[in-house]
């Protein structure tokens, strides 16, 4: 039985994002064809046949590859050999598993338990929820050229302006929320 998956960590997960388009698109059914414990032996012909199948225009073996790698760079996938084969354990929230695991599920090998448990154990609880974009913001900003006069405005909780995060204390700061310079 396939895993359910959870639409909020889908359309609103910050690891997600940090996905290529490409990447997101091919998620679900890659996802679906998991077993019962989230786990998928990483076959990428058999993959694109049973996954794509349908497709007018089906992905290509090495875009099947990235996408897992893009997984495996944003904590969405622990992969690993077994047997010669090389599978993947998807990330996923036990509750969106199913309730009982088939004989076949059972049947699919079990990560390396010490590196599994250092992966999970590897995603920072400081980056958690916080995108790459998000962390690199500053240097980001710093390359947006700005007119005299405009700066980006820091407010806090209770909407108060603080200060200008990027630059110098400016001569005027035009305030949007009141239309006023200060």
């Amino acid at each position: 039985m396939a895993q359910r998956i959870d639409p909020e960590g889908y359309y609103n997960g910050r690891r997600m994002r940090n996905c290529s388009d490409i990447a997101r698109l091919y998620w679900p059914p890659l996802f679906l064809a998991a077993d019962g414990f989230g786990r998928l032996e990483l076959d990428i012909e058999s993959l694109i046949y049973r996954c794509f199948r349908g497709f007018k225009t089906p992905p290509t073996e090495e875009q099947v590859v990235g996408s897992f790698m893009e997984y495996k760079e944003n904590h969405l996938a622990f992969l690993y050999e077994s047997a010669g084969r090389w599978w993947c354990q998807f990330w996923t929230k036990p509750e969106c598993r199913p309730r009982y695991q088939t004989k076949k599920d059972h049947e699919s090998p079990k990560p390396p338990d010490s590196q599994y448990q250092r992966w999970l154990k590897s995603y920072p609880p400081e980056t958690k929820g916080i995108s790459k974009t998000s962390q690199n913001l500053r240097e980001i900003l710093q390359k947006i050229p700005r007119e005299k006069g405009c700066v980006v405005l820091c407010s806090d909780v209770s909407g108060g302006v603080e200060r200008d995060p990027l630059s110098q204390p400016a001569e005027e700061k035009f305030d949007i929320r009141d239309g006023k310079n200060h």
